[in-house]
């Protein structure tokens, strides 16, 4: 029978060619529900190793699109870990999302070609979490046993493995979930596989599986992996997010290269000093720059929600890093030779009378906090770069503004380990000085890496 014949008869065609499920390859693999299923995990549970599955297990999702596993098993993990978004999700509550996740990879570009893994770690790094990334191409089976081991047996921390499908007689190619358990006795893992509309949760040999993770990504070229992650220490960002783009290279690339000509021109060493015309004009490129792609770099809670909606205390710390903001040299020279920058992006005020903030930030404070968050080893290349004098960097310096530790302080440091993250993920600063290109598939927004190694 033919879909039109189909549709004639039963239906739209469109659930002709649909499915409910696939049967579980059965071996390798062992349905978590099963009888033999339940077995493995009660001695599992005896033995220790079944920690990590409770915080797992009270967050485990189906994956919003067919290929956002790895943005569904990342979500899960951050709610898992305890991880505060920053940012709300619906009503007054902050819960991360799939489509949070968006600060490496444009949303759109993932739901048609997934992730790779060194873009799940990139995504990751930028929200609040710690991340030790293995291929399995460079460890053994029994570095991956450890590791399972170690992990199961404790809540602190998820396993999240990329590998292929076919490896465990499934149909499909790459994919990412959690690893929920592990019985020693059995030598099995436990998958809490993501796209339960495929396939359930179960269990499979850790041998298995580590082979599954060798097979190469079609697109990376390399075996697949697996990542280790913990929640970060730092506090999270109260005020500013990194946006995304698709073209985080370009847009850094230009910001670098202007910035570069402004290293290069005696600074003002204090507050007394005026700046000179040659430092004022490549100041104004500077600032010219940001206004073009400021969408595309910092975006604010302000821009999308009164500050009325956030909890007392998350507002004065922001009403507190605006002032501190305010009052430091950058900021005031930025206003002081491009007066314009201190205008707003939308309607309203940066401060009424009673100090309330209710609208977005100006250009002169996105400029200022990206200027300070760039990542010091971009700045001290730079400046090793410049083929004049060089002069002292203190005015762009965090550690040189006098700015106390606090909400400035502590949204600047976050800041600038994303944009690190950013930097080394797209190669920037590699293209920057001069120096080897990146390695097919690692850079933001190329076809190498991006067409990733998701196919649910």
């Amino acid at each position: 029978i033919n879909a039109e014949t189909w549709g004639q008869f039963f239906g739209p065609c469109d659930l002709f060619m649909s499915f409910y499920r696939r049967p579980l390859p059965t071996p390798p693999c062992i349905a978590f529900s099963s009888e033999e299923g339940k077995e493995i995990f009660k001695e599992a549970l005896t033995e220790g190793n079944m920690q990590i599955y409770f915080p797992l297990s009270e967050q485990f999702t189906t994956q919003a699109e067919p290929a956002y596993c790895g943005l569904s098993t990342l979500t899960l993990a951050l709610n898992a870990l305890s991880v505060d978004p920053g940012r709300t999700w619906k009503g007054v509550w902050r819960w991360y999302f799939e489509d949070m996740l968006d600060c490496c990879v444009p949303l759109d570009e993932i739901k048609r070609t997934g992730i790779s893994i060194g873009q799940f770690v990139c995504l990751a790094n930028c929200n609040a979490l710690k991340t030790q990334v293995k291929f399995a191409s460079d460890v053994t089976v029994e570095d991956f046993r450890s590791v399972v081991r170690r992990i199961c047996a404790q809540a602190d921390s998820v396993l999240v493995v990329s590998y292929g499908r076919r490896g465990l007689g499934q149909s499909g190619d790459g994919h990412f979930s959690p690893i929920g358990g592990y019985n020693a006795s059995r030598d099995m893992v436990l998958i809490l596989d993501v796209a339960r509309f495929k396939y359930p949760p179960h269990w499979v040999p850790l041998t298995t599986l580590f082979d599954a993770m060798l097979l190469p990504d079609p697109v990376t070229k390399r075996s697949r992996g697996y990542v280790e992650l913990t929640k970060d220490s730092a506090p999270s960002l109260l005020l500013f997010r990194v946006v995304s783009t698709g073209k985080w290279r370009q847009v850094f690339l230009q910001l670098y290269h202007t910035i570069s000509v402004l290293w290069a021109l005696p600074q003002p060493s204090d507050s007394n000093e005026p700046p000179s015309d040659r430092f004022r004009a490549a100041m104004r490129c500077v600032l010219e720059c940001v206004h073009q792609h400021h969408p595309q770099l910092l975006d604010t809670v302000t821009a999308h929600q009164s500050l009325d909606k956030l909890q007392p205390d998350h507002r004065k710390a922001i009403e507190k890093m605006i002032r501190d903001l305010e009052s430091t040299k950058l900021y005031q020279l930025i206003v002081e030779i491009c007066p314009t920058s201190a205008e707003l992006h939308g309607d309203g005020v940066i401060l009424d009378s009673d100090e309330k903030i209710d609208t977005n930030l100006s250009i002169a404070h996105v400029m200022t906090v990206f200027l300070l968050a760039l990542p010091e080893k971009v700045k001290n290349g730079l400046q090793t770069s410049a083929e004049t004098a060089t002069p002292s960097l203190a005015l762009f310096s965090l550690e040189k503004t006098g700015v106390e530790i606090g909400p400035l302080h502590d949204e600047i440091v976050r800041l600038q380990s994303i944009l690190e993250e950013l930097e080394s993920f797209c190669c920037i600063r590699t293209s920057v000085l001069g120096q080897s290109s990146c390695v097919a598939g690692s850079c933001c927004g190329s076809s190498s890496l991006t067409a990733a190694s998701t196919v649910h």
